[in-house]
C-alpha cells in the first residue's frame, strides 16, 4: 500500500513540473521568435546599405552616369531582402559625384560621394613630381 502511494505522489509532481514547463516553452519561442524577426531587419538594413554603396561607387566608376540604370539595377538587387518591405533607392547627381539615399517603413540611409576622377589624381601627381625634380 505505502508503494502505490509513492508512485501517485510521483505522477503527480511531474504533471506539475509539465504545466511550468510548458508555460517556459511559450515564452522560449516567443524569444526565439522575436530573435529572429530581428535578424531579419538587420539583414535587410545591411543588405539596402550595401546596394546603395554598390550603386554610389558604380555611378563613380562609370563615363556616363546612368542614375536611372544604376537605380534599376539597385531595385533588382534588393529584392532578396527577408522581411517582405519595399524600400526606395534614389540616386541623383551632386557636384563632383552622386548623392543616394535609401528609405525603408522606419530608416533612412544617405549617401554622398565624390566619385572616381583619375585625372585629378593623375594632376596631383604630376604637380609633386614637378615640385620635387626643382
Amino acid at each position: 500500500m505505502k508503494r502505490a502511494r509513492a508512485v501517485d505522489d510521483r505522477l503527480w509532481l511531474s504533471g506539475a513540473l509539465t504545466i511550468e514547463a510548458a508555460y517556459i516553452m511559450i515564452m522560449a519561442l516567443l524569444i526565439f521568435g522575436a530573435m529572429i524577426r530581428y535578424c531579419f531587419v538587420s539583414h535587410d538594413r545591411v543588405l539596402s546599405g550595401m546596394v546603395l554603396n554598390e550603386a554610389m561607387e558604380l555611378s563613380g566608376h562609370l563615363r556616363e552616369e546612368d542614375m536611372e540604370g544604376l537605380s534599376a539595377y539597385g531595385q533588382e538587387r534588393l529584392s532578396a531582402v527577408l522581411s517582405q518591405k519595399s524600400f526606395d533607392l534614389s540616386l541623383e547627381e551632386y557636384r563632383d559625384g552622386s548623392m543616394g539615399s535609401i528609405s525603408g517603413r522606419d530608416f533612412k540611409r544617405e549617401m554622398t560621394d565624390r566619385g572616381f576622377r583619375p585625372h585629378k589624381l593623375m594632376r596631383s601627381l604630376t604637380m609633386m613630381e614637378g615640385l620635387t625634380d626643382e
